[in-house]
């Protein structure tokens, strides 16, 4: 019997023999590259019955006839039992072949378990990140408050006006006392800490404004109610040709000049009556006979907006 390959002539070597097959038909040997069987079938298929594709191609149902043109019963019975060995070779490699794709159906499926617990893990890291976002945005938000708190606190004694067009070679300071002046606020040079004019001068108008931070928070609070009195304000009255209105505020911090800003816009399309700032805080009434409002953050006007939208 030889011991080279049908299939390439090679000597089918002791390290290949545990790869090779021997058909059961013709008892020749092959190496299972040459036929080209898997690893994982070369452990599902029979050996014991196990036929080369030649010899599977090879089975004719050929019956040989007796002396009187018969078959004899012994040819039919070896005929029989080719054709049953055939099926039995036959039903075997489909069997193995459906026992591979079980495997492979089997390792595809604990596959997707893996993957599946990889997902469900990145969906929950996933959720964890998100949570810690909220939190952080959370305490982002705070410390901006804390710090715009500061900030405003800082401004307790400042005021801001505005109107007031830009001279050659002015005195700021000397402007904001003539200011005083004409309210009826008596104001010394040296109870200005700081003042200057905000960002520089504009070709067009409006001019900049002035920015004034007082010693005493008495002045500051004073000059903004003495302005409320005296609604009719202008340049006039500190010595200018022009009559330009004078304007006096609250210097605010530029978070709440943008709620004002967006407070006032509200108030314009909802009708509002009242909006106004004291002490840096942001207040708004819808009428004389309704609550007091205050304003801290847009939250606040949203939550003002979603009720107004609630009882319509």
């Amino acid at each position: 019997m030889s011991n080279s390959c049908n299939k390439c002539a090679r000597v089918i070597s002791d390290k290949d023999r545990p790869n090779s097959f021997l058909c059961s038909e013709c008892k020749t040997h092959f190496h299972s590259f040459c036929l080209n069987i898997s690893d994982l079938e070369i452990k599902v298929i029979d050996r014991k019955v196990w036929k080369c594709p030649s010899c599977i191609i090879g089975v004719q149902p050929y019956i040989s006839k007796g002396a009187n043109g018969n078959p004899s019963n012994g040819d039919l019975m070896e005929k029989l039992l080719e054709i049953e060995a055939y099926h039995k070779n036959t039903e075997q490699q489909i069997n193995a072949s459906l026992n591979l794709c079980h495997i492979k159906l089997d390792e595809n499926a604990q596959e997707l378990v893996k993957i599946s617990h990889r997902i469900d893990k990145n969906v929950e890291n996933i959720q964890d990140v998100i949570t810690k976002n909220i939190h952080l945005e959370r305490e982002v938000g705070a410390l901006k408050m804390q710090l715009d708190s500061v900030d405003q606190y800082n401004r307790r004694n400042t005021i801001e006006i505005h109107g007031i067009p830009c001279l050659k070679h002015e005195d700021v300071r000397d402007l904001i006392l003539q200011v005083g002046n004409a309210l009826g606020v008596t104001i010394e040079r040296n109870c200005i800490d700081a003042c200057h004019r905000l960002g520089l001068q504009k070709l067009h108008h409006p001019p900049p404004g002035i920015i004034c931070k007082f010693l005493q928070r008495h002045l500051k609070e004073e000059m903004i109610h003495r302005r409320k009195v005296k609604r009719n304000l202008t340049t006039l009255d500190i010595g200018m040709t022009s009559g330009a209105p004078i304007y006096i505020n609250e210097s605010l911090t530029p978070f709440r000049r943008q709620l004002l800003a967006k407070a006032r816009a509200f108030k314009k399309v909802e009708n509002y009556k009242f909006l106004w700032t004291r002490n840096g805080n942001i207040y708004m009434r819808r009428n004389e006979s309704a609550s007091i409002l205050e304003l801290k953050s847009d939250d606040d006007l949203n939550a003002i907006r979603n009720s107004i939208n609630v009882s319509e």
